[in-house]
């Protein structure tokens, strides 16, 4: 973990509390809270670190220089395989699996479904949490910051900060939680229509099919879901 992050442990009931009081400061502060989860995302994510060499600002550099959608067209190849037999499964089943469902219909706030805090199987409050403060301001210098990816089918560390760069700017998207092996957002400007949403699924899909061949099942069951969606959640196995 790069020793510019100042770590701090909370009660995992209070996690979501001092991010808040946290977010509020950072104007005086000049730093970018974010939730890390237990002791054991901790150490997943020091862990994770030592894939990637490269200093943060290096990584920075290399992000800005990356063309986004011809970087989501080549993980898109990548992951393809995966879309394609999870669709032939899905359309086997009975029922209509693509519900035009949205986030707005079902009427939930993002803060009850931020998961970094809590056991991810039980939901219970870890009883210590962890959150970090990174010396930035931009929630899309954190891959870079800590040296997020590169491993199994998770994006190298430029490439995260490519594609949160491009989401912040497009959908006011922002890192709330970083944990081993999970990325969490929060969303100021969500896609409105289903075209918008379809365009976005098949961005998120490419960066993290997992999302889709172990969670929705398709991208247009993604695409339904992200639709006036103010969460996201990325989770690489």
């Amino acid at each position: 973990m790069n020793p510019e992050i100042e770590i701090i442990e909370v009660p995992g009931t209070e996690a979501l509390l001092r991010l808040f009081e946290l977010q509020e400061a950072q104007p005086e502060s000049g730093k970018y809270p974010f939730l890390i989860g237990d002791a054991a995302s901790l150490r997943m994510l020091r862990e994770a670190a030592e894939f990637n060499d490269d200093p943060p600002a290096e990584i920075v550099e290399k992000a800005l220089k990356i063309r986004v959608r011809s970087l989501f067209e080549k993980l898109k190849k990548s992951a393809l395989p995966y879309e394609i037999e999870a669709e032939r499964y899905f359309a086997n089943l009975e029922g209509e699996w693509e519900e035009k469902v949205s986030m707005r219909d079902i009427g939930f706030h993002w803060n009850d479904l931020v998961r970094a805090h809590r056991d991810v199987l039980t939901r219970k409050f870890f009883k210590k949490c962890h959150l970090g403060l990174a010396p930035t301001t931009d929630s899309w210098r954190l891959p870079a910051l800590v040296r997020y990816g590169g491993w199994n089918d998770c994006p190298k560390p430029a490439e995260h900060c490519a594609i949160h760069r491009y989401w912040q700017e497009k959908y006011g998207a922002e890192i709330v939680s970083l944990t081993g092996d999970v990325i969490e957002c929060r969303v100021a400007n969500p896609p409105p229509t289903e075209e918008d949403s379809r365009r976005l699924a098949w961005e998120q899909f490419a960066y993290c099919s997992d999302i889709v061949t172990q969670g929705a099942g398709t991208v247009g069951a993604l695409a339904s879901s992200l639709r006036d969606s103010p969460y996201w959640y990325f989770w690489w196995d």
